[in-house]
Order: structure tokens, then C-alpha cells, then sequence
């Protein structure tokens, strides 16, 4: 596990980094460990694989890794696309790729959300958005767009905002795991990611992540008024999303900008991905695996993609994408593996 940092607190109202370029400690689970957990735990993919068998005969342990890397592919994870075609990938080439599966993000990820947590906590204390956010290595982009959707104070909305920032920071900091199921043993040493202690500390250390309930809902500071649109905006913040989700940011970006103008407005201002745009983009990657399968004409650039990872077709290839590519992924225990797995490197980043 990392070593503990103490919290930075701030001084004077200006905002402090934190103390060095400390990072959590990256998890990597086998794929060999992963495929027992699975073929043990879960009814549906062991059929699945036995079914394989039975079609193919005996099946190397590449096969049935790469085999399941495709049933638990989530489209709605944010690596989506990507972690599609890494799927198709493997299918083309026989084995398995590293993937990240529910409760895992990336690097990138885990920097970009705390772009939305230095714009609000820069709001809350009157501070200019870039120079926060700067101040602990961050893009300023996000956080000044952020400032700009919050708009002027007012006592309802300041503890709104306070509200919310608990909010996204449990959402983000609870249950989240920087892991990934790797066989490359050295993926842990080329992966990091920064410790935030400053950002989502308060002054006397409290972790802001430690304000919300068990059911989702900030317990401080209280919501001043009785204003019934500020308290539905309220009632949306024990919605909780894991971090990984794809959609997560543009719940954020509606959660904000409702708190900017104390209603709760639904869509993002402005533009932005709309959920159609969402649905789309799975439909297309998913019909052109389909076509792929059914050995049809790639007409769509999402097609060729696929078509490119996957390659040349074989009734092995075909069956992997049909029998657990195309397939829901099972519904198994298999999510309490991936929270208590590799218990000396799969670091939760908030255990209060």
C-alpha cells in the first residue's frame, strides 16, 4: 500500500499542492487469477466457456483468458471504445490485452475528475479557477469553465456547492480501486496515480469524502432555506455513480450547473454529450462487431476498426465475438473479487 501523507492544509485562503509527487500504489491481478475467480463464481461463464470447448475442443489458457476479457467488457465503462476494440484486439491476436473492469480508472481519469473538484472547491473559496488549479498540477481548463457555471454567491448556493463537493468526492474517492488485470508484471511501475491530499482535505484534515452517509447524502453544512428547486438539486446528489462510470462527468457537469442557478436543470448548458450520443456510440461499435460475425461488407468507420482488430475471420474468432463479445456480462459476485483482490496493491484511497 502507498505511504500514508499527512494532509495539506491551506494557509491564509490560498491553496497549497500537495507535499511531493507521491502516487498511489497500482494492483494487478492475472489474468490466470481473475479466470479462476470467474469460472468459480460465475454459472454463466463457465458454461459459456465449456460451450467454447465442447464447438473447438481443448482451448489454451490464452483462449479462455481472451474469452473472458470479452464477456466482461462494460460498455458503459469509461474506457469505452477503447477497451472494446482492445477486446477485438485480443480476439484477432489469440490473447489477452490488459483491461480495466468495474471500480478501475485510469491515471487520466483519476486527473481529469479532480480538474472538477479544484473548480469547485476554487469557487467555494474565492479563489481565481487556473491558479488553483494550478497550484496542484492540474489543467485549469475544467476548473475555469466550472467557476464560470457556478456564477455569483449566495448563502443558499454557497452551501449547496459545499454540499456537492462532499458529493463528487465520495463518489470518486469511495470504492474505487487503481488496479488492472494485466499478466505484464511491470504495468504497476509505469502507472501512477497522484495523491490529492489538499484538494480533498478540509483544513483540520477531515476528509471530505467522510461527510456523506451511508445512503449517498452530504450531512453538512445544512441547505440554508427552504427553497424547494435548490432542495431537488439537493435530493440528486445521494445519486451516486462509481467512478468508472462514462456518464459520470456529464452528471457532474448537470449537478454543477444546476447548483449555479439553484434548479435542477437535467441536460448540460451549452452542448456536451447528450445521452442519444451515448447510445449511438455503443449501437454502432456493437452492430459492427455483429457484421463482423455475420462476415458482411465494413461500410462504417467503426466497422473498419473492428474489422481491423479482429482480422482475418475463423469460426474460433466468430464464436468469441458472438458467445461473449455480443453477450450482457454475467451478473456475478464477481465485483467483491475485484474490491479485495491483491490486498497489497489494489490501494482504496479512502477507507473511512
Amino acid at each position: 500500500m502507498a505511504k500514508e501523507i499527512v494532509p495539506v492544509s491551506r494557509a491564509g485562503g490560498k491553496p497549497l499542492a500537495d507535499s511531493s509527487a507521491q502516487v498511489y500504489e497500482v494492483g494487478r491481478i492475472p489474468w490466470s487469477d481473475f479466470a479462476a475467480y470467474a469460472l468459480s463464481s460465475s454459472i454463466d461463464a463457465r458454461a459459456a466457456v465449456d460451450k467454447l470447448r465442447a464447438a473447438h475442443g481443448p482451448l489454451s489458457e490464452s483462449v479462455v483468458h481472451t474469452a473472458l476479457m470479452a464477456l466482461y467488457c462494460c460498455i458503459y465503462h469509461d474506457d469505452f471504445p477503447h477497451n472494446f476494440l482492445d477486446c477485438c484486439r485480443a480476439i484477432g491476436r489469440g490473447r489477452p490485452l490488459p483491461m480495466r473492469l468495474c471500480l478501475h480508472i485510469s491515471p487520466a481519469r483519476w486527473e481529469e475528475a479532480h480538474g472538477y473538484i479544484a473548480g469547485l472547491r476554487a469557487w467555494l473559496d474565492g479563489a481565481e479557477p487556473r491558479a488553483y488549479a494550478a497550484a496542484f498540477g492540474l489543467d485549469g481548463s475544467m476548473p475555469a469553465w466550472i467557476h464560470s457555471l457556478l456564477g455569483d454567491h449566495s448563502p443558499a448556493k454557497d452551501a449547496l456547492a459545499a454540499r456537492t463537493l462532499a458529493s463528487l468526492v465520495a463518489q470518486l474517492y469511495r470504492g474505487v480501486r487503481f488496479m488492472i488485470i494485466s499478466d505484464d508484471a511491470g504495468v504497476s511501475d509505469r502507472e501512477g496515480y497522484r495523491r490529492f491530499d489538499g484538494l480533498v482535505h478540509r483544513e483540520d484534515g477531515t476528509h471530505y469524502a467522510s461527510l456523506v452517509d451511508a445512503d449517498g447524502g452530504p450531512s453538512e453544512p445544512e441547505l440554508a432555506g427552504d427553497d424547494p428547486a435548490a432542495r431537488e438539486v439537493d435530493l440528486h446528489l445521494s445519486m451516486e455513480r462509481p467512478a468508472c462510470a462514462q456518464k459520470l462527468f456529464r452528471y457532474w457537469e448537470i449537478v454543477l450547473s444546476s447548483v449555479g442557478v439553484l434548479k435542477w436543470r437535467g441536460a448540460v448548458p451549452g452542448g456536451g454529450r447528450s445521452r442519444e450520443d451515448y447510445e449511438q456510440e455503443f449501437a454502432a461499435y456493437l452492430s459492427a462487431a455483429a457484421e463482423w460475425s455475420g462476415r458482411h461488407k465494413h461500410l462504417t468507420a467503426e466497422g473498419r476498426h473492428v474489422a481491423d482488430a479482429l482480422g482475418d475471420y475463423t469460426p474460433l474468432k466468430h464464436n468469441l465475438v458472438d458467445a461473449f463479445l455480443l453477450q450482457p456480462a454475467p451478473e456475478p459476485g464477481f465485483y467483491d473479487f475485484l474490491r479485495n483482490a491483491d490486498p497489497t496493491g489494489a490501494y482504496s484511497p479512502y477507507t473511512g
